[in-house]
């Protein structure tokens, strides 16, 4: 009987939860409770302040170290710096700062300066939100702390971009700048003194030098326009590591970051420049030429690359206020830039001595190379005239030349910034017209190599160069002419019969190229 009274219950009460299922409104038919997400707390602190590279007419540097190769290297490379006097900021990880205590504490005590590198150096941090980030930076203050009970005020990010969300973390967590390097190098960037002395001819005044330890360098690090370079040498491991000893073989070519640093600080040296503190180099900031005009949106889409099928305009980019003139017009201009502007020289010499009067009073100044960095170099260490690399600025006073046509090499080396080689760029501009006072400086873009050719600089990487040559001339009222567009076949190369070494380098001029190239500009005299 009690288990027929139980069955007869549970049956009811079926029913009922069957019933109530229809009456009740968080069933099937009802919409969910919507769950909002606790929104990130905005901080209210100032940022931290931005150390980047700086325009200045002085040949000074900083250097920062961030990451860890080995206890070994490391202590090399602090008593390399401590040995030579001269200031570098180690970027410690947090992770860094436990697991070798002992080689941070010795950098601190040998005078080396620390910074924050996060906790694991992660690689676009900017991503993550606010809270996350001061989480980094205080937790990795703290950690360095207890190593070597030295508290960094200078803070880093791995291949991250700064925002100003980013710039207030670090300053919440207690740093007071952030450091944005300009040039990055690596173990594989020299293979040898020779490369160090190689990468100098490219070196860009004001910049603040990252050597990462233990790093491969990212794509943008390398500094490349366009296509990805291979451009890290390879090293041989010494004869006692055999083939099959892959990590013996990795060890050794991480170690070869101290010879990296020492040939960078020799060659610094030898060409006369200088490593300061981020505070100097900061200090040392000097305006060199004024921004005249800022450009709108839709000006600023015209230098975007990526809008373009080929590397070439379908027009001569924005060439400002010009005339038509004639070849008389450019009688008396000095001409300046590497071997392309050697083989127009040549041209305008084979032409003046079967008609005297072809451009008697044009001067031409070139090297093989020339680059911004050598022409001021030529500057700064007044070269005599005569002399393969004399003063550009001297020597363009000495002809009395009436306006100046710039026309000078970029690099695409490992690590190279093409801002920063503009911001030089407009330096030597400077420079020029110091010492010719009121002759016209007019910037060119730089001609284009055979379609076919393979070497670098690319195509693409010259008409992206060429597009922030053009952008910087609008927004700084620099004359310029688009001298490659006269050249360019349908693929935006030079056309095969302008060039004269299409088998070697497909870059120089034929003379009828050298006569495409005069004609354009009297064609397009600046105003």
């Amino acid at each position: 009987m009690k288990r027929f009274i139980a069955c007869l219950m549970l049956v009811a009460l079926c029913f009922s939860l069957s019933s109530c299922q229809q009456l009740l409104p968080w069933k099937e038919e009802a919409a969910l409770p919507q769950v909002t997400a606790t929104p990130e707390p905005a901080l209210t602190c100032d940022p931290a302040t931005l150390y980047s590279a700086v325009d200045t007419q002085e040949r000074i540097v900083s250097i920062v170290l961030e990451g860890y190769t080995d206890d070994t290297s490391l202590t090399q490379l602090v008593d390399l710096f401590q040995s030579r006097g001269v200031p570098c900021v180690w970027f410690v990880s947090g992770v860094i700062a436990t697991e070798h205590i002992q080689m941070v504490r010795y950098a601190a005590l040998s005078g080396m300066k620390l910074g924050n590198y996060t906790i694991s150096a992660e690689k676009d941090i900017g991503q993550r939100g606010t809270t996350y980030l001061v989480h980094q930076f205080e937790r990795t203050q703290r950690l360095i702390m207890e190593a070597c009970a030295q508290l960094p005020t200078l803070g880093r990010c791995n291949q991250t971009s700064y925002t100003e969300p980013m710039l207030q973390a670090a300053r919440a967590a207690g740093l007071t700048h952030v450091v944005e390097p300009t040039l990055y190098l690596n173990h594989r960037s020299f293979a040898s003194e020779s490369d160090a002395v190689q990468y100098m001819g490219s070196i860009i005044r004001g910049s603040i030098i990252s050597i990462k330890l233990g790093q491969e360098l990212d794509e943008d690090e390398y500094g490349d326009v366009g296509d990805v370079l291979d451009e890290r040498p390879a090293i041989d491991p010494p004869p006692t590591i055999s083939e099959d000893s892959s990590q013996d073989s990795a060890e050794w070519t991480y170690q070869n970051i101290v010879p990296v640093a020492t040939w960078l600080l020799d060659q610094l040296d030898a060409n006369g420049y200088k490593v300061v503190s981020l505070d100097e180099l900061k200090a040392a900031q000097t305006t060199i030429l004024p921004q005249q005009k800022e450009l709108t949106q839709e000006e600023l889409a015209l230098y975007d690359h990526q809008r373009y099928a080929i590397p070439a305009t379908s027009d001569p980019m924005d060439q400002g206020s010009t005339h038509i003139g004639t070849m008389t017009d450019l009688n008396g201009a000095a001409f300046v830039g590497d071997s392309v502007t050697t083989g127009l020289a040549g041209y305008v010499d084979m032409r003046r001595r079967e008609d005297p009067t072809f451009l008697p009073d044009a001067t031409f100044i070139s090297w093989t190379g020339l680059s911004v960095e050598s022409a001021l170099a030529s500057i700064d260490n007044d070269t005599p005239l005569g002399e393969q690399q004399a003063n550009v600025a001297k020597t363009i006073k000495e002809a009395g030349a009436n306006r100046v046509y710039l026309m000078v090499k970029f690099d695409t080396s490992k690590a190279y910034a093409l801002e920063q080689y503009l911001a030089n760029l407009r330096l030597l501009i400077y420079r020029i017209q110091q010492a010719n006072p009121g002759v016209p400086v007019i910037v060119q873009s730089v001609l284009p190599g055979l379609t076919r050719r393979s070497s670098t600089p690319s195509n693409e990487q010259i008409f992206r160069y060429n597009l922030m040559l053009a952008q910087m001339c609008q927004e700084y009222g620099i004359p310029f002419v688009d001298a490659a567009y006269a050249l360019k076949d349908e693929k935006g190369g030079l056309k095969a019969e302008y060039c004269i070494d299409r088998s070697t380098y497909g870059l120089h001029l034929s003379d009828a190229g050298c006569q495409a190239w005069l004609d354009y500009l009297a064609a397009n005299i600046p105003d």
